[in-house]
């Protein structure tokens, strides 16, 4: 999953490099080109590392501000994943509930989803009202925490609003 400051912009691509499809070391290198008008955005690359059924066996992130017309490089080590879903917060885990379904805040494979941030162990996810992202039960998000626009500082519809967030961040009128 590619995000840039917090939308995703790629999701679900699977790159097998080998006959298999399987990396057993070294390095691959994908290169990926944003808009100039993301100039300054955080661009955010999660990698999964997949065995031969399919299952993630590891995990690897790194962050990075977008710079215009230069190349960002990233290096991602990936991370055995081994405790996933068990409660227990354990490197390269960023959050861990007890269970392995992702859209409660706390992924499948241990990674806080965005528009989410978990505490603890085993992890309590709430949304983030305020962040420009709908997610799970916010009925509108516009990015700010100001009541009286359209979208209240509880993500919630104000009476005698509607909301769009199919761009992105609600646009309430």
């Amino acid at each position: 999953t590619v995000t840039v400051d917090g939308s995703a912009v790629i999701t679900g691509v699977r790159r097998p490099a080998f006959p298999d499809g399987t990396l057993t070391s070294g390095e691959e290198s994908v290169v990926i080109r944003f808009d100039h008008d993301q100039a300054g955005a955080t661009v955010r690359v999660l990698v999964d590392g997949l065995d031969a059924q399919g299952q993630v066996v590891a995990i690897g992130e790194q962050s990075a501000p977008l710079e215009r017309d230069k190349l960002v490089p990233l290096l991602i080590q990936l991370t055995a994943l081994t405790g996933c879903g068990d409660g227990s917060l354990d490197a390269p885990e960023a959050c861990d509930d007890g269970g392995t379904v992702s859209g409660d805040g706390c992924s499948a494979t241990c990674r806080v989803e965005d528009g989410w941030e978990c505490t603890g162990a085993p992890s309590d996810c709430d949304t983030v009202c305020g962040d420009g992202l709908v997610v799970h039960d916010e009925a509108c998000d516009d990015g700010n925490l100001r009541a009286g626009d359209g979208c209240s500082d509880q993500c919630a519809v104000e009476a005698g609003w509607t909301c769009d967030h199919s761009g992105g961040a609600s646009v309430c009128t």
